[in-house]
C-alpha cells in the first residue's frame, strides 16, 4: 500500500551512501525531493496500482492512488507528512480517505539510491528496487 504515498523529485544524480548520514545532507534532499512525483505502476492482487504524491516543503504530503480492477477504479487519497532522516525517505499518514488500504498513522521508510531532477530510485521496505519519475 505504501505505494500509494510515493513520488519524489531530485536535482543531480547521487548515491544514497553520498548523502546518508549528516542532517545537513539531509535538508539537502529534503529541498531536491519537493514537488510532484508518480508513483511506479505495480500489480497485486489482481489491481493495477498507480499514483502520484505532492510533497510540500513544509514536510506535508498529499497523494492519489488509483486501484485499476477488470470493472472498476477506486481512488484514494492520503495525506501525511514526510522527511528524509539518514538517507531515508520517512512518510507518515495522517488522513486516508479509505483506511482499509492505508491505516491512519503508517510509517514507510524507504532508503535513497539515486535521484534526478527527473526521478528518485529507492529501495522500498519490500525490498523492491523502484523508480519514481516527475
Amino acid at each position: 500500500m505504501k505505494h500509494l504515498l510515493f513520488a519524489i523529485g531530485m536535482c543531480d544524480l547521487m548515491c544514497a551512501a553520498a548523502f546518508a548520514g549528516t542532517a545537513e545532507d539531509d535538508a539537502r534532499v529534503k529541498q531536491q525531493v519537493a514537488g510532484t512525483w508518480q508513483a511506479p505502476e505495480v500489480v497485486a492482487n489482481g489491481l493495477r496500482i498507480h499514483g502520484q504524491t505532492m510533497f510540500h516543503a513544509d514536510g506535508g504530503f498529499d497523494g492519489d492512488a488509483f486501484f485499476v480492477g477488470a470493472q472498476t477504479t477506486v481512488t484514494v487519497k492520503v495525506s501525511g507528512t514526510w522527511t528524509v532522516r539518514r538517507g531515508f525517505l520517512v512518510e507518515q499518514v495522517k488522513q486516508c480517505s479509505n483506511t482499509n488500504a492505508v491505516p491512519v498513522g503508517h510509517v514507510t521508510k524507504d532508503e535513497i539510491i539515486s535521484i534526478d531532477s527527473t526521478q528518485l530510485t529507492y529501495l522500498a521496505e519490500s525490498g523492491k528496487i523502484l523508480t519514481r519519475r516527475r
